[in-house]
């Protein structure tokens, strides 16, 4: 095993066999909330798969839950404990959703409801007032995971700390606590209620393990080999789990289902490594399965169609997770509170997935396309609370004004206790979370500042370089605070001049790191004698060694002599020049390998004369590829066009025209040009 794990951290991507386990098991909380959410009888396949799905269910999504805190990049204490009160806010603005989607049918069927649909509808309505399930527990050990952080706990001590916590839950869970409030608080938390599902003091077994098995991924640098040793330990472990569970019970399934059940919310020591060995070998036959079969197919890592769909419903299981059950409740409602047969149930699983497909990916295209940021977010936040605590008021007007109390006084005080608690946290959690979001974009403003500061310096906005005859001009513009094109214009002596125009792919501060070496590098190599090609060909061998993101930049390198005008040149992928005087036409040219892609790319050398009264003319794709507001690209033919009316500094007139050309719209990419110019002879 050692041969397989690295000293340092190598395996930094995304684990998809681990989005991948978490969309496909969505399918089977699809089935088990249709009967569980509408009180039907479950029928005996439906009791086996949730006797299947229960060996994993919640323990897995804590697991990889606190897996994925190892590879988060907000994986700092005060960020964990962001996220957990923030889970915890989730859990109670979804139970108001709940509370409406049972409420909605009532009124379209108040007057036939039986006794059996009357007694459900308020055990319904009062369980789910407080209702406390996964997104209350991954809340609090969100929370427990800051302050191990905060306390800079060891890793590896995070699975001792939850094997310790699987070991003392029997002789902690239900210890009665009478203090006022804090009994109540320390019941969710340890306790036992009817409104649990269940605690995080079982779960947060599964919660530390995730966690140092996330950190373990990061230093794994052969993934096949490691799931190779791990696949036969872990089906060794589940055959003896499943092996002592049926020899244990027998013939009697009821029992079988009933300790599954009970093992599912009060997992021991031998449930979590049972769990855990579940886990680790569904991983390791998606990523055999999925993971590498799309890798192989499509030789780039795109997913298949079902593939992306499965980890569009990790991506959003939230959404998903809530809106699911809000289906059901409103099924359930019109269905007069009743259950419903096992057919129907399969049913209205289906009916669900639809739904909440097209509610999920509704609101996902609405946040995209409209972009309501903050704002609007924090509007419904407030909101929420106060619409349901208003809709329950005039419905409690309406039950006393038709003599029909189906909430006692009692009750209905603590609703209304409970709505002002959710918005005091509500407030607090969006004030917490304005205040960091306000100090991290001045962090980020400060940065960015300085990145443009420093980068302004290396390629100015304007440049302008003057040697016998010829006239060097240059102009630069970002299409953010800081790009990835750049120039330089590099006197080398005895009449020369080395010209560089460069186009780095991508933007912002990754895009502008790489080009300050990329233009560092070029530059070094033309001042030490080097051709262009020369200098080309070494820089692109040693971006090739030094490029973990995979970038490239194109690049037009020469030396001008400004005696005669010749020009020695190498081109690495970049657009051709432009040349002008008595006649204006593009340069053909041998264009290269973009440097960064491909080692030992072979740029070769090329000449040209720059003669009296003519220019070159070079640039970047920002000018030809500019989009006006009919979405017209800006066009060789229209550059071509404006050099042949133009008669002194190209990069300045071309520049002037092509930020005319998309005015009022937001730049696309960075513009950068260089013209080199030769003074017409005098006549005698």
């Amino acid at each position: 095993m050692r041969s397989l794990i690295s000293s340092e951290e190598v395996n930094t991507g995304r684990q998809k066999e681990f989005d991948y386990l978490k969309g496909l098991f969505l399918v089977f909380i699809y089935l088990i909330h249709a009967f569980q959410a509408t009180f039907s009888d479950e029928s005996r396949l439906v009791s086996c798969i949730y006797i299947f799905a229960t060996m994993t269910g919640a323990g897995m999504f804590i697991f990889i839950m606190g897996f994925g805190t190892a590879y988060s990049r907000r994986n700092k204490s005060a960020d964990l404990a962001y996220s957990g009160l923030r889970m915890v806010v989730y859990q109670y603005l979804n139970n108001l959703l709940y509370i409406v989607s049972l409420f909605l049918p009532y009124l379209f069927v108040m007057n036939r409801l039986d006794d059996t649909g009357a007694d459900n509808f308020r055990l319904s309505v009062w369980v789910y007032f407080q209702y406390v399930n996964i997104f209350f527990i991954t809340g609090i050990i969100y929370l427990v995971l800051a302050l191990l952080k905060k306390l800079k706990c060891d890793i590896r001590l995070y699975p001792v700390i939850g094997i310790a916590v699987a070991l003392l839950a029997p002789f902690i869970y239900g210890r009665p606590v009478n203090i006022p409030v804090v009994g109540y608080l320390v019941t969710l938390l340890i306790g036992e209620a009817k409104f649990v599902s269940f605690t995080p003091l079982y779960f947060l077994a599964y919660a530390l393990t995730g966690a140092a098995a996330g950190r373990l991924y990061r230093r794994i640098k052969d993934k096949r080999g490691f799931y190779l040793r791990i696949i036969p330990v872990c089906a060794v472990i589940v055959a003896v789990w499943w092996t002592a569970v049926l020899v244990k019970h027998g013939n009697d399934f009821d029992l079988l289902r009933q300790d599954i059940s009970h093992g599912y919310s009060h997992p021991d020591i031998f449930r979590v490594i049972a769990t855990v060995a579940h886990i680790l070998l569904f991983a390791g036959v998606v990523y055999f399965i999925c993971c590498r079969r799309d890798k192989e197919k499509q030789g780039n890592g795109t997913e298949s169609r079902i593939g992306r769909q499965i980890l569009y419903y990790s991506s959003h299981i939230s959404k998903y997770y809530a809106w699911h059950v809000t289906t059901y409740f409103v099924a359930f409602g019109f269905h007069g509170y009743v259950g419903f047969k096992p057919w129907q149930c399969w049913l209205l699983m289906l009916l669900s997935m639809i739904v909440t497909e097209g509610i999920v990916r509704g609101i996902n295209h609405l946040q995209e396309r409209w972009k309501p940021g903050d704002d609007l977010r924090n509007i419904i936040f407030y909101a929420a609370p106060y619409a349901v605590m208003m809709f329950m008021m005039l419905f409690r007007i309406y039950q006393l004004n038709h003599d029909r109390e189906f909430f006692s006084p009692q009750q209905f005080e603590t609703v209304v206790w409970w709505e002002f608690v959710i918005m005091i946290a509500v407030a607090q959690i969006l004030f917490l979370r304005n205040k960091r979001m306000v100090e991290e974009k001045a962090g980020e403003q400060a940065l960015m500042d300085t990145a443009r500061e420093i980068q302004s310096g290396m390629v100015p906005r304007e440049k302008e370089y003057s040697e016998g005859r010829f006239r060097i001009s240059a102009f630069a513009q970002p299409a953010r605070a800081v790009g990835g094109d750049f120039y330089d214009i590099i006197p080398l002596g005895d009449g020369k001049a080395g010209i560089v125009l460069g186009d780095v792919s991508g933007k912002g501060i990754p895009a502008a790191l790489f080009m300050s070496m990329i233009k560092t590098m070029i530059r070094d190599r033309l001042l030490s004698g080097m051709s262009p090609e020369e200098a080309l060909n070494q820089v692109n061998d040693a971006a090739c060694a030094e490029n973990p993101k995979g970038m490239f930049a194109t690049v037009f390198a020469g030396v001008i002599d400004t005696g005669d005008g010749s020009l020695v040149f190498a081109n690495a992928g970049h657009n051709p020049p432009l040349r002008t005087g008595r006649e204006t036409e593009y340069i053909k040219t041998e264009t290269g390998c973009a440097l960064g892609l491909f080692e030992d790319a072979g740029i070769i050398r090329e000449e040209a004369v720059v003669r009296p009264g003519e220019s070159l003319l070079l640039y970047t794709d920002g000018a030809t590829e500019a989009i006006n507001s009919v979405k017209k690209p800006y066009g060789e033919q229209r550059l071509l066009e404006v050099c042949k009316k133009a008669s002194d500094n190209y990069a300045r007139l071309v520049a002037d025209d092509v930020i005319e050309y998309f005015r009022g719209l937001e730049q696309f990419d960075d513009l950068t040009l260089m013209s080199i110019s030769s003074a017409k002879e005098e006549q005698d």
